[in-house]
């Protein structure tokens, strides 16, 4: 018997996964054994849940097996994703649903205790994905942007393939591609805008999807392509429209050109409307090109429009007759600025299809004349002159301009000469213009022109720009005119050698006569020669011609002096042509008269002058360092005195009183003979005497002094030539000048009362002097031997020196310190009153081996109150001279090589101070008095030129210093005359000029410059026949007289001279020194040029400052024109004059009122100098 139910051991179920529509779920129940299903009351099944629904999976079959087969078919609208589930498990999952289950025994079958499968991955997916909705981003898209389409689904789905999306802009179709989105809901197309669409009322959506893929959900079920509404997208709008510039245009200006200033305005047409934002101060521009010039049009409005207008301002210059071209114009410059449509489509700036705008003319460029056609010749009186002036471009005259011409010579002004324009020769680019020469035109060095004389005519070129600019140059020195008769000059007369003839001439020497001629004329020898008739001493003779033949600027004749031929002067009268011709290019004869024929400075003499006359007696007894012979010969001779081999030479006064002198003759009897030399160079005859050659008296010293009371020895020796001397003073006869002051008692000198004297001994003849100096008595005790102890740094040592009171009562005390290279000496305001108080003028004389330096103590002591502001501020005064340290100078060295200079001395320091009452010690840079100064230059003799020079160490330059060179003992010796201190050094700097070289002062020039007094200009010339000015005059004035280095304050007391001019510091010492005075006005005109009658002014007070003795000279000298000689000036120009510091001209005249050249000036400093001891030479 079988009682066992059969058991429901599990149930199979569908594999997890999705399930769609029409798909069956079926489930396999397995007993353990075979069962029988009787469905009478019913069919068994299996609840399930699906989605929250019941559903049943029906028994299908397996009765008699012990496997049963239930199934449920999927539906439409069965929906469960997150799995489905059994019913009731836990009742069991077998709904028997009145049906029975049972085995063969008819036992019924156990459905319950079994382990419930998991069905929870068994989804169901029933609905299709859908699209809820189609998104675009609102806007207007342009050209170059994308359409970017969003479909959301109603669910993640899955793309295969590449769907489309259709969609129109306007009435054109469009496809958009799948780009991106499959996994998720929302898939996304996109569609890359071409240009030129235009949708102002917003795209619109087709109604679905086009195939080309496959979308599906998880399920796999395919999606539906319908779109949801709206499908007109009203907010998405499209516009790929880009500008583009389709014309530009410009009018055409009213006269058919624009000219300068006018504007030329362009309009720049696009095929839509524009918009220009931004570019503040960088708008846009509109290149185009007016022939080669390239220019740029700025914008001007036209800003949402479809035509921008842009602007140029038409500039001289641009262009000339050229319209306006935009060939080569690319584009449209943006500048700053942006050019778009209205939605924001940059435009093209392209100026592609734009060209020439051949009415748009550009003319701005002025006529001028280019060219001058010039007919070259020289003109006479009634030949017409045609000049043709050449436009740069066609031009029309409405009027009748005029062409100044300026006629004249040697680069005159000339007179003006209006040359009239000729209408119907002229063309449209050339001028021509007409002047008829008339008598007394005269041009032989080219004429010139003027700017062209409108007149009120008009000139202007075909766009009416008017003839500008000034005519071109031209070289019109070839168009000569000549009306005017060549004639003679001057006349210019010169010696054999071409030296200016002034003088007498003797016979066989030979007188040149020069004719310059106003013109240069052509001499024709072929029917005769030239001569020149002169008249003289009553009669008339005739110069041959000396000349050649051609084209000739002057001419020239010689005249040979004749025996007999005596003359004070000559005249000369005419040129005679005697079958020759001389005319000038344009053929006018030569004027034969010769102006200012007359003069008296050339004289002829052919007698030779009587013999010397000596006015010693014969066998006269003569000092043997003071042989002078004296006489009178023919004023002006040359005399000629012959002792053996030695010769003495001098120049016989106006008066004809003349003297010699001889020096190194032995004692004993001298023979001499004298003849004498006119200017004309006769030759006297000789004339001779004998004299006795003594020894010299001296006393012992050249200089006594003594108190009130006191007395000394006076000694006297007879001095030999030889070197020996003998004492005689007991033989002497001895007086003193002033008795009252000293007297001689037994060759014993006594002081009588103070003062200053003479003593003077006589002994055969013979006769010497002393100078006496008598003070007063020291509290009465006269005599006394007192003595001073001085301290100088030698060397750089202390040493202490004893002064003797003798010698400051003498007046000079000499320290000497040869062979030593430096001293200082240091004096207390103590000692100097002490000193000062015996002798007021005491000297110090420092000798050092470098030199000396000598000055008064007062000189420096007022000097330095000067300075100091008060004589109480001055506590002490220090001298100082010292051989310079190379070391310590190397800047003037540097100077020295730079100026080409040589040093020929070693450099000497001189040094002047002074202390205060703090203490202080101050230098002194200039003095108001010369110090007098030597030092050693070497055994060789220097060169001709050398000078001594004072080192500016504030200009950076060297100063000329006033000195003389002398030999002494074999050593030759700079001895100064300067008013400065400091680095003085002997130089070599030899100077020449290439524009004095043939001049007549070109000695006396390079002499000064050599010497650092003159200087020439940047290019190495001296410009000899140049003015100077009164400040330049005085200047060098100062420069002679050793003022540069003094102290004469620090303002000028004139009120047109600036303390900045470069002149005030000279002006300053001139007139401190006495040098200058100034006008009534308080002014000194120091740029007006000087005269010569002012410049003698300020020689001889030149002379006087220097302590040059003015007293001598030859005889009164006197001038033809001396008449016009200003009253302020007649005395100092004669005495200027006989002291030989000033000459006449060769007729005689001084001419006062003349301006001074620079050569002149220079040949009047140069005998200042010599004459005041200021130069070596």
């Amino acid at each position: 018997m079988d009682t066992q139910a059969p058991q429901l051991n599990n149930v199979s179920v569908p594999a997890d996964g999705y399930y769609q529509t029409g798909s069956t779920l079926i489930f396999q129940a397995s007993f353990s054994e075979p069962v029988t299903v009787v469905t009478a009351g019913g069919t068994p099944r299996i609840g399930l849940t699906v989605g929250g629904q019941t559903r049943y999976a029906v028994y299908a079959g397996g009765t008699g097996t012990n496997l049963l087969l239930f199934s449920y078919a999927i539906q439409a609208g069965d929906e469960d994703k997150d799995g489905i589930a059994f019913l009731n498990p836990a009742a069991g999952l077998m709904d028997m649903n009145g049906a029975v289950v049972r085995d063969g025994a008819n036992n019924n079958a156990v459905v319950t205790g079994f382990p419930v499968p998991d069905v929870s991955g068994i989804k169901i997916d029933t609905n299709p994905p859908a699209i809820v909705s189609a998104a675009v981003n609102p806007g207007t898209y342009l050209a170059g942007s994308k359409l970017s389409f969003a479909l959301t689904f109603t669910e993640p789905v899955t793309v295969t393939g590449t769907p489309k999306l259709s969609f129109t802009i306007g009435t054109d179709p469009f496809q958009a591609d799948y780009i991106s989105g499959s996994g998720t809901n929302k898939l996304i197309w996109e569609f890359a805008l071409p240009s030129g669409l235009l949708d102002e009322n917003g795209i619109q959506l087709a109604g679905s999807l086009l195939s080309g893929g496959a979308i599906t959900d998880e399920a796999g079920n395919a999606a539906l392509y319908s779109l949801p509404e709206p499908l007109d997208l009203a907010d998405v709008k499209v516009d790929t429209i880009i500008p583009r510039i389709v014309s530009v245009t410009a009018d055409p200006a009213a006269g058919g050109y624009y000219r300068a200033g006018d504007s030329l305005s362009f309009s720049v047409t696009f095929d839509r409307n524009v918009t220009v934002s931004g570019g503040a101060g960088d708008e846009p521009k509109l290149p185009f090109q007016l022939g080669l010039n390239h220019q740029s049009a700025h914008y001007v409005s036209g800003s949402g429009s479809s035509v921008l207008t842009f602007a140029y301002t038409v500039a001289a210059g641009d262009g000339n007759g050229e319209t306006a071209d935009l060939s080569d114009s690319n584009a449209l410059l943006p500048g700053g600025a942006a050019i778009q449509s209205a939605s924001g489509n940059p435009a093209s700036l392209s100026l592609a299809g734009t060209g020439l705008l051949s009415n748009v003319k550009v003319d701005s460029t002025a006529p001028s004349i280019t060219g001058i056609q010039l007919p070259v010749k020289t003109y006479a009186a009634g030949d017409t002159l045609v000049i043709t002036l050449q436009a740069s471009e066609n031009v029309q005259v409405t009027g009748q301009p005029s062409l100044p011409l300026f006629i004249g010579v040697n680069g005159e002004a000339g007179t003006e000469r209006l040359a009239a324009y000729d209408t119907a020769a002229s063309s449209a680019n050339e001028l021509v213009f007409r002047y008829a020469i008339a008598a007394g035109d005269l041009d032989t060095d080219g004429i010139s022109y003027g700017a062209l004389a409108l007149n009120g005519a008009v000139i202007t070129d075909e766009a009416g720009n008017p003839l500008a600019g000034p005519l071109p140059a031209a070289d019109w020195s070839s168009i000569q005119v000549d009306t005017i008769n060549p004639v003679v000059k001057q006349l210019d007369i010169q010696d054999s050698s071409g030296a200016p003839a002034a003088g007498p001439y003797k016979a066989g020497e030979q007188l040149q006569f020069t004719l310059p001629l106003s013109k240069t004329v052509n001499v024709d020898l072929a029917g005769g020669t030239p001569s020149l008739t002169l008249q003289f001493d009553g009669k008339t003779s005739s110069a041959a011609y000396a000349g050649g033949s051609g084209s000739l600027s002057q001419l020239v004749f010689a005249y040979t002096v004749a025996a007999g031929d005596n003359t004070d002067g000559l005249s000369v009268l005419a040129i005679e042509l005697n079958g020759s011709s001389a005319k000038d290019a344009a053929g006018n004869p030569l004027i034969l008269t010769v102006p200012g024929g007359g003069t008296t400075a050339v004289k002829l003499d052919t007698t030779p002058p009587a013999a010397p006359v000596f006015t010693l007696p014969d066998g006269a007894k003569l000092s043997y360092d003071a042989v002078i012979l004296s006489g009178t010969a023919e004023a002006g001779a040359t005399v000629e005195v012959i002792n053996g081999t030695d010769t003495g030479t001098t120049t016989a006064a106006s008066d004809g009183r003349w003297s010699v002198s001889f020096t190194g003759l032995a004692e004993g009897t001298a023979a001499f003979t004298a003849t004498a030399v006119d200017e004309a160079g006769n030759r006297s005859g000789t004339s001779a005497i004998t004299a006795v050659v003594s020894p010299k008296l001296a006393f012992g010293h050249t200089s006594y002094s003594l108190r009130e009371g006191e007395t000394g020895d006076l000694t006297v020796q007879a001095l030999h030539a030889d070197g020996t001397a003998d004492d005689v003073t007991g033989a002497v006869t001895f007086s003193t000048g002033d008795s009252t002051i000293a007297a001689v008692e037994s060759a014993k000198l006594k002081g009588v009362s103070p003062g200053t004297t003479l003593v003077t001994a006589l002994w055969q003849g013979l006769s010497a002097t002393a100078d006496v100096t008598v003070t007063r008595s020291a509290g009465g005790s006269g005599g006394t031997t007192a003595s001073y102890k001085l301290s100088v740094t030698v060397d750089g040592k202390p040493v202490q020196l004893t002064i003797a009171a003798q010698d400051i009562v003498s007046g000079l005390i000499t320290l000497n310190l040869n062979g030593q290279s430096s001293a200082s000496l240091t004096l207390s305001r103590q000692l100097l009153d002490e000193w000062l108080g015996i002798n007021g003028g005491l000297v110090v004389d420092m000798k050092l081996a470098a030199g000396s330096v000598q000055l008064k103590l007062r000189d420096l002591l007022e000097q330095a109150a000067a300075s100091a502001g008060s004589p109480q501020m001055v506590q002490g005064l220090s001298l100082s001279m010292a051989q310079a340290d190379p070391s310590q100078i190397s800047s003037a060295q540097q100077a020295l090589i730079r100026s080409g200079a040589e040093a020929i001395s070693a450099p000497v320091w001189y040094k002047a101070g002074y202390t205060d009452e703090a203490g202080s010690q101050y230098s002194l840079a200039g003095l108001t008095g010369y110090m007098k100064r030597t030092f050693a230059i070497g055994s060789a003799k220097p060169l001709y030129g050398s000078t001594v020079v004072r080192w500016d160490a504030a200009a950076g330059a060297f100063q000329f210093v006033p000195a003389v060179f002398k030999q002494v003992g074999g050593i030759w010796t700079a001895e100064l005359k300067d008013l400065g201190t400091g680095l003085y050094i002997a130089v070599s700097h030899p100077v020449s000029f290439a524009d004095t070289a043939q001049h007549w002062a070109d000695s006396d020039i390079s002499l000064l410059a050599s010497m650092f007094v003159v200087n020439g200009d940047t290019q190495g010339k001296f410009n000899p026949n140049a003015s100077i000015t009164r400040a330049e005059f005085a200047a060098l004035i100062t420069r002679v007289l050793g003022l540069e280095g003094g102290s004469f304050g620090s303002s000028s007391s004139f009120t047109d001279v600036q303390d900045a001019s470069w002149y005030a510091n000279a002006i300053r010492a001139a007139a401190a020194a006495g040098i200058i005075t100034g006008y009534e006005d308080g002014g000194f005109h120091p740029n007006a040029a000087v005269s010569r009658q002012e410049m003698a002014v300020m020689l001889l007070r030149a002379i006087h400052f220097a302590g040059a003795d003015a007293s001598s000279g030859t005889s009164a000298v006197t001038f033809h024109d001396g008449t016009h000689i200003a009253g302020w000036a007649a005395e100092s120009v004669a005495q200027a004059a006989q002291l030989g510091l000033i000459k006449g001209d060769s007729s005689g005249a001084f001419r006062p009122s003349d301006h001074a050249t620079r050569a002149e000036s220079a040949a009047m400093l140069l005998r200042l100098m010599r004459y005041a001891g200021l130069s070596p030479w």
